[in-house]
């Protein structure tokens, strides 16, 4: 497996995975992805949730990029992620403690 990532299993069930970078100036949501099936139960905003109350603890934002026109950018943004930049496919966030 990866460094820094997390898999999420329900029972038997592979339900998703989240990859979390920790840096001396952010911490770093490089990949969060739950299975459709999965989708829509709370699991991202658990993971998120848990993703934001360590870095709070250690006073870093927490920084992630999201395809444009993709769901996610919507969720993000409930997640009180700002949007901080934008390139030509993507979307730059950023949550602070």
């Amino acid at each position: 497996m990866p460094k820094n990532t997390t898999l999420l299993h329900l029972g038997s069930d592979l339900a998703g995975f989240y990859v979390v970078r920790c840096e001396a100036e952010a911490f770093f949501l490089d990949h969060l992805y739950v299975v459709d099936a999965y989708q829509g139960r709370g699991f991202g905003r658990d993971i998120i949730s848990a993703v934001q109350e360590d870095a709070r603890l250690r006073l870093l934002p927490v920084r992630l990029t999201a395809l444009k026109g993709s769901p996610a950018n919507q969720f993000y943004r409930r997640c009180d992620f700002v949007l901080v930049g934008e390139e030509e496919f993507d979307n730059h966030y950023e949550w602070r403690p």
